[in-house]
């Protein structure tokens, strides 16, 4: 008997559908390990929504979002402290830099966008331990001029 299971399989750069919504997947930089972002738009409303997280980059630059999902993992001097701290070792900071955003990365990556239509930025996936989420969020805001939660 076929299984009746709920998963849809999804290729990167396809374009679904389901109801009002379309869906496109993009490749993400992350270790070595298949990810992906996604585009997501409301056709009724024509609402935009950009997420990516589990990324060191993204290499893309989408048009007229309205809501940003975007992971800022860590923040660079928190890494370097808890090196000095013998709380992490150089191996794990490096995977750590290759699979997933920094402050400053995200910071780049919002500066070349272009965000007059942005109504919000939602940063996801900071590390408890490698970054001050209150810094992430003022210095995001303070870059981009627009409202930063986080989730």
């Amino acid at each position: 008997m076929p299984r009746e299971d709920r998963v849809n399989y999804i290729e990167a750069n396809k374009i679904y559908r389901e109801g009002n919504w379309l869906a496109r997947a993009f490749d993400l930089e992350h270790d070595g390990v298949v990810n992906y972002g996604y585009f997501v738009m409301n056709t009724q409303s024509k609402d935009k929504l950009f997420y990516a997280t589990d990324t060191m980059y993204i290499k893309y630059k989408p048009e007229s979002v309205n809501y940003w999902l975007i992971e800022v993992n860590f923040q660079d001097k928190y890494l370097e402290e808890a090196i000095k701290e013998g709380r992490m070792d150089r191996d794990n900071m490096r995977r750590i830099k290759r699979s997933h955003m920094s402050l400053a990365t995200a910071k780049v990556f919002f500066s070349k966008q272009d965000l007059s239509d942005t109504r919000e930025i939602w940063l996801l996936h900071l590390s408890d331990r490698n970054s001050n989420p209150t810094e992430v969020r003022e210095e995001i805001q303070k870059a981009t001029g627009k409202e930063v939660y986080l989730a």
